[in-house]
C-alpha cells in the first residue's frame, strides 16, 4: 500500500487563514511542547477531513497514552465544529466516535482495530506505527526535534471520510528546512 512521506510542510489550522504548524520543522525538546505541537498537526488533519454527513461535533477517541497524546484533550478544533475527546480502551470503538488515535497499541491490536474502521466514516491516526504499515490513514513520525507524517493513501481510499486533495499533494512539494511552504485552507 502506498505511503507518501510529509516533510517540511506547513498544515493549515484555519479555514481563514489561522495559524499554520510547520510539519517537519524544529520543535521545542520539551515533551509538553512537543505534546501541544501533536494536538496542533491532529487539529489540522481533522481540518482537512470532511464526513458523509455533517457532524455537530466530532468526537476524537484516544487509545493508549504516551507523553505526546496528553495535549490531546485540550484539541482545538479551529473549523467552527466541536471537538470532544475521550480517552477509551484499544480495541473498543464507540459508536460516536469520529477519528481515533492509537498511541503505545501493540501491532496486532492495531491491526485488528484498522480492519475493523476499514469502510467507515472514521479518521484514523496513530503514533505507534512511522512506516503507515497497520492500516491508519495518518502516521506520526518523531525525529530528534522534528514531527512529521506519512499518509496511507490505501487506507484513505478505502474510507468513507474524505481529506482534502491539499493534504493529499503534500508529499509533491519540495520544501528546505529554512523555508517550509504553506499550505492553507481556503
Amino acid at each position: 500500500m502506498p505511503m507518501i512521506p510529509v516533510l517540511m510542510l506547513s498544515l493549515a489550522l484555519a479555514a481563514d487563514g489561522g495559524s499554520t504548524i510547520p510539519i517537519g520543522t524544529p520543535v521545542s525538546g520539551s515533551p509538553a511542547e512537543r505534546a501541544r505541537t501533536t494536538a496542533k498537526i491532529v487539529s489540522g488533519i481533522i481540518s482537512y477531513a470532511r464526513w458523509p454527513d455533517a457532524l455537530p461535533k466530532t468526537t476524537l477517541c484516544i487509545m493508549g497514552t504516551s507523553p505526546m497524546s496528553d495535549a490531546l484533550p485540550q484539541l482545538e478544533q479551529h473549523t467552527g465544529s466541536t471537538v470532544e475527546v475521550h480517552r477509551v480502551a484499544a480495541g473498543i470503538i464507540p459508536a460516536d466516535c469520529n477519528v481515533i488515535y492509537l498511541t503505545r497499541v501493540s501491532p496486532p491490536a492495531q491491526a485488528q482495530i484498522f480492519s475493523t474502521v476499514r469502510g467507515r466514516a472514521i479518521l484514523s491516526i496513530t503514533d505507534a506505527d512511522p512506516a503507515c504499515r497497520m492500516g491508519a490513514m495518518f502516521c506520526l513520525r518523531y525525529a530528534a526535534e522534528t514531527i512529521s507524517f506519512n499518509i496511507n493513501i490505501d487506507a484513505i481510499s478505502r474510507s468513507l471520510v474524505r481529506v482534502d486533495p491539499r493534504v493529499l499533494r503534500l508529499s509533491r512539494h519540495k520544501a528546505s528546512l529554512t523555508n517550509p511552504q504553506p499550505i492553507v485552507s481556503e
